[in-house]
């Protein structure tokens, strides 16, 4: 039985009763994580926006039971349960793959010959294992002892008796021994090799592996350290990879990555080992507009990342308690217009919303604001709210600005790629007239 969601709605009486919907009613994403599922953006990095103790998959809400913010699907034996983007036309879920690309990757253009409209299934893995390789990365090439046997004039170990009578006599100076030794061709690394290489053999996603030098260089470290990679190996290695086990915390970001690859290559649904229940990949939405909104601005605005502690400001001066905050991004120069990214409709965007970002105009001393919503359509819309008070004059009055980008309700891929590239282009044109007073 599968069941289709969107985020942020209220669950159908008839639905909220059936038994996966209850399974998971009320869990956190800690612990569905516990039970199997692969949750973004915890799964990149730490997220203190998106708590997992805190963030509810469904959750009751006024005698109700609720979507939220998450997106994503996951499956429980014969069940599955798929929530999309409530802003996505029909089935096709343009946007949602839309953002995952742009958040993760950053440069998708008609050029690059990646139609990830055409991805269904197990393919828009694929799209995770870039970013999940270079965060694995970070930690250097994974290696692991290995027992190998010797004979030469070293003593690598312990010497094998059995073996040293029968190869070594009469004596020539040569010892057999058995000893460990480090190596980097492991189930581990060839695991990746045959992801990377099943990347490369379709046309529709080799592109994922091109897209900057970071990835390149990796990609090139993983292929130069498995030297014993076989194609026709590669049901074995899926095989031999569920019994990986990572037993040094220093590489412990390689385990999704792991559990990616071994989903991809073998076509099936995410599955964590045999003992899960649960298994699936969750996304925060809000966390991936927000990325999906930095990658289209980035080349006039800094993006602060505040889910990892990065450019982070404060309020006030002298005080231990300095008020930290994180405005989403800044634009870049002299001149610091705040904007913020929120993943809502106009109707949603509340008095404490505005008053965020009164804080940050206060801060950098700018009497201009930017919130970025979705406008609910295919067409963008704009409003302005100004600040009550005696000013000067209207230029010297503060006000904050509210932008829904409009999402393209196409059908067809190629047309909802030219129709995001227009509304992207709008809302560049749009904040590049943006000054402070």
């Amino acid at each position: 039985m599968k069941y289709e969601l969107k985020d942020n709605q209220p669950v159908a009486s008839n639905i909220a009763s059936k038994g996966l919907i209850k399974e998971i009613s009320d869990q956190n994403l800690a612990a569905l994580t516990n039970q199997g599922v692969l949750s973004f953006p915890a799964a990149l990095k730490s997220s203190p926006d998106l708590s997992a103790s805190d963030s509810y998959l469904i959750t009751h809400y006024k005698g109700q039971l609720w979507t939220t913010n998450i997106v994503g699907f996951l499956s429980i034996r014969t069940s599955q349960l798929e929530i999309g983007l409530r802003v996505d036309s029909s089935q096709n879920q343009f946007f949602l793959r839309y953002m995952i690309y742009r958040a993760l990757h950053l440069n998708l253009s008609s050029e690059l010959g990646l139609n990830i409209g055409k991805m269904t299934g197990t393919k828009i893995l694929a799209m995770f294992i870039p970013a999940l390789l270079n965060k694995a990365m970070q930690a250097g090439i994974y290696k692991e002892y290995e027992n190998k046997q010797f004979n030469d004039y070293q003593l690598h170990g312990a010497i094998d008796v059995k073996r040293q009578l029968k190869v070594n006599v009469p004596f020539v100076g040569k010892f057999a021994t058995n000893g460990h030794q480090f190596t980097r061709d492991t189930e581990l690394l060839e695991l990746i090799r045959h992801a990377l290489e099943a990347i490369k053999a379709d046309v529709n996603l080799r592109n994922l592996l091109n897209r900057d030098q970071t990835i390149r260089k990796n990609v090139a470290l993983i292929v130069a350290n498995t030297p014993n990679y076989q194609l026709k190996n590669r049901q074995k290695v899926i095989a031999q990879s569920k019994k990986i086990q990572l037993r040094n915390n220093y590489f412990l970001n390689y385990l999704p990555l792991i559990r990616i690859c071994r989903a991809f290559l073998e076509g099936t649904e995410l599955q964590q080992g045999s003992k899960s229940i649960l298994n699936g990949i969750l996304i925060d939405a809000a966390w991936l507009f927000e990325e999906y909104i930095g990658a289209v601005i980035e080349e006039n605005f800094v993006h602060s990342h505040n889910k990892i502690g990065q450019d982070k400001q404060y309020l006030f001066k002298d005080r231990v308690d300095k008020g930290l905050i994180y405005p989403d991004y800044l634009k870049k120069g002299e001149i610091q217009v705040p904007v913020d990214a929120k993943y809502k409709f106009p109707e949603g965007i509340a008095s404490h919303d505005r008053l965020q970002m009164m804080a940050y105009m206060l801060r950098f001393q700018s009497n201009r604001g930017v919130l970025i919503h979705l406008s609910g359509t295919d067409v963008a819309v704009s409003d302005t709210v100004q600040i009550e008070g005696q000013y000067v004059d209207d230029e010297s009055r503060p006000q904050v600005t509210e932008y829904g980008i409009g999402v393209s309700q196409a059908g067809q891929w190629e047309q909802f790629l030219m129709d995001m590239h227009k509304q992207e282009k709008q809302l560049c044109q749009f904040l590049s007239g943006f000054t402070t007073y």
